[in-house]
């Protein structure tokens, strides 16, 4: 499949990244590179080497100073760094978080929005044009570099920007760059890039085209998923780097649905780290997904196109059945480290856990989910938290 058919200019490959990323810095305009990259990652992946030539001709600001999932007063000191340094361009650098704080920067700088009313929908429509982007992901998993979206988190709540112009122009997709994952990151990662290739398959806001990109990433993961963690050739790496992107295609137009909405509690809350998070909502989502009568879909598109898309997403996962497909996706969890109990070696209160989820379900994934789901269907999920 071509990753070449948006509005981005994609660069996928090994080697000739760095050249390719010096003649793309030459075609935008001005020589002043705001770059956004991971504190340790930057270096360990390799990409600190990948800068160094475009670093030559170039002035360049580097912003590392946010955490795993940015937070709102993280930006703001992006956004003074910014400000101060006045760039022509950005390049970010790094795991998702990293492609999306910078695409926050560039979004709320070059607009001069306020995020705080933008969160709050007191902003007024965006004016003025974004700085071009160039994205650089170091991890196989979210996707971003592919997405309009960025995740923002304020006072433990997770909030979703978006905004067309916030898709990067150039990304450079180098798995050579992931090969500093752990196998732990490796594993998060690549699920959540799996779980996003199968919610977007079956989300009411699904098309044509972004089933394409969902069955792509969906093949692709059977294959390399649980190399890449295991075994970590580049033959796996290089797999699941394309999944991701394919993913991040996919919910780019499709948005993710009830398995993100409910994971966002075990992150923000709790310090789950996303992709395994996820991993232990999935079985249950696609169980409850399979089961979906008249009375309670979601989607317009009606039964009728609902449930075939079902069977595909078995027939994918090479599962006979729903129940098949969830024993398939907690065993394939458990053999790359995603352990379903651990909440019990944890030492947090599970029922205070199963009521939170609950409670502060992401309701905007929810409408996209293809069977509407009652609290007491949240509560059947969160009950296999343990």
């Amino acid at each position: 499949m071509d990753l070449n058919c948006t509005d981005q200019s994609v660069f996928f490959g090994t080697s000739g990244s760095g050249d390719y990323l010096v003649r793309q810095l030459a075609r935008m305009e001005g020589s002043r590179i705001l770059c956004v990259t991971g504190r340790e990652s930057y270096r360990r992946s390799g990409a600190a080497g990948l800068m160094a030539d475009a670093m030559k001709t170039h002035a360049t600001c580097r912003f590392s100073e946010f955490s795993t999932n940015p937070v709102l007063d993280e930006l703001l000191v992006g956004l003074v760094c910014f400000r101060n340094f006045s760039p022509d361009c950005m390049v970010a650098v790094g795991g998702g978080s990293v492609l999306d704080m910078a695409k926050l920067i560039n979004f709320f700088g070059s607009t001069q929005m306020d995020p705080q009313k933008y969160l709050h929908r007191a902003a007024p429509e965006m004016e003025g044009n974004l700085l071009p982007m160039i994205a650089i992901p170091t991890t196989a998993g979210t996707g971003s570099e592919a997405t309009r979206f960025s995740v923002l988190y304020k006072d433990k709540t997770k909030y979703s920007v978006e905004h067309p112009s916030m898709l990067p122009d150039v990304v450079i997709l180098n798995p050579g760059l992931t090969e500093s994952m752990s196998p732990y990151q490796a594993a998060c990662c690549g699920f959540d890039a799996f779980s996003q290739a199968v919610e977007s398959y079956w989300a009411v806001g699904s098309t044509e085209r972004s089933r394409k990109y969902s069955a792509k990433a969906i093949s692709l993961c059977m294959q390399h998923l649980e190399g890449a963690v295991l075994k970590s050739t580049i033959e796996h790496r290089r797999g699941m780097m394309e999944a991701a992107h394919l993913a991040g295609k996919a919910i780019n137009i499709a948005k993710t649905t009830a398995a993100h909405a409910l994971s966002y509690t075990l992150t923000s809350h709790y310090g789950l780290p996303h992709g395994h998070a996820v991993a232990m909502m999935l079985p249950w989502v696609f169980e409850l997904n399979a089961a979906v009568q008249e009375l309670d879909l979601n989607d317009p598109r009606g039964m009728g196109f609902v449930g075939p898309r079902m069977d595909e997403l078995c027939a994918m996962l090479h599962c006979g059945s729903a129940d098949d497909v969830a024993r398939f996706l907690q065993r394939l969890a458990f053999r790359i480290g995603l352990d379903g109990a651990w909440v019990g070696g944890s030492g947090a209160d599970i029922a205070e856990i199963r009521s939170s989820m609950v409670d502060h379900a992401n309701m905007e994934r929810m409408g996209n989910n293809p069977r509407r789901f009652v609290r007491v269907d949240l509560q059947r999920i969160a009950s296999h938290i343990r």
